[in-house]
């Protein structure tokens, strides 16, 4: 397993990855469009030339960005793709000298 920089060709597995996690609500949808529109700020995860992991870091400024999009393969969970995604969102911002990283979390339905 390593982690790379998504690229463009990547689009229709990362759109396979995370629209399995936004039909119950989990991840906000994403369309191919936008996935290739923001393609720079996403990571993955590639096991034997499949991608299992992705995650995306957004940037607002120097003074936040987010972490999102993250999903793995059911397949590949317990693997550490979901912890290899986010160390390596955490350290583009930290090259980019963020001074704070944000991530929304879906609270499930306790009431």
């Amino acid at each position: 397993m390593r982690t790379r920089n998504a690229i463009l060709p990547d689009a229709p597995q990362i759109e396979v990855l995370i629209a399995g996690y936004s039909k119950d609500g989990t991840l906000l949808p994403r369309t191919r469009a936008e996935i290739c529109e923001n393609i720079r700020d996403f990571v993955v995860v590639e096991d034997r030339g499949r991608i299992i992991g992705v995650g995306a870091l957004h940037l607002y400024g120097p003074h936040l960005c987010e972490v999102r999009s993250i999903a793995v393969d059911p397949s590949a969970q317990g693997r550490g793709a979901g912890r290899m995604v986010v160390n390596a969102l955490l350290k583009e911002a930290e090259r980019q000298k963020v001074s704070c990283v944000c991530l929304f979390t879906r609270i499930p339905d306790f009431f």
